[in-house]
């Protein structure tokens, strides 16, 4: 694999290595929606947030160790584990939330944001799945769980927020 595209597809996995960078980011788009005034999407964004404690959750149940050759830290919180990808459920409640919020009109404010904030969100989607077998931390199984059990909880808070909104 070509050295830039590595780097580009690891680089997917920094967002979700980092519990500073998400905490902030969550915190900042929380503000955000309540100074807003949209505490409803304030409210099922912060339940997005929570997915990656359902994705602790799961792999508690599940208990499947992770791979041989990965070299992580089994302090953290949920890095015992490899099933399913905790990163990968996270980034789509998280990103796949923020993406769902960026077709309400007026949310995020200029056409060119918005158009950002999709991309964004779409790239995390996509490569997330890709970067975490790259760098070892999970296998192919691991990353579609991922997607499905994060679908599920994102499907859930969509419909949530459909039916809160239609009141």
């Amino acid at each position: 694999m070509p050295p830039t595209l590595r780097i580009i597809i690891e680089s997917a996995s920094f967002f979700g290595n980092s519990y500073v960078i998400a905490t902030l980011a969550s915190v900042a788009m929380l503000m955000y929606l309540f100074a807003s005034g949209y505490i409803k999407e304030a409210g099922l964004f912060f339940l997005a947030v929570l997915g990656v404690i359902y994705s602790i959750l799961l792999k508690n149940i599940y208990k499947i160790p992770r791979p041989d050759t990965y070299i992580g830290d089994p302090s953290k919180l949920g890095d015992m584990y490899r099933f399913p990808s905790s990163h990968v459920v996270f980034y789509v409640c998280f990103w796949g939330f923020l993406l769902f919020l960026s077709f309400k009109r007026g949310i995020f404010g200029p056409e060119k944001i918005v158009w950002l904030i999709r991309f964004l969100c779409v790239y995390h989607i996509l490569l997330i799945g890709i970067s975490r077998v790259v760098v070892g931390a999970h296998m192919l199984q691991d990353v579609i769980a991922g997607y499905l059990f994060g679908g599920l909880y994102l499907g859930i808070l969509i419909a949530i927020s459909l039916v809160l909104n239609k009141k």
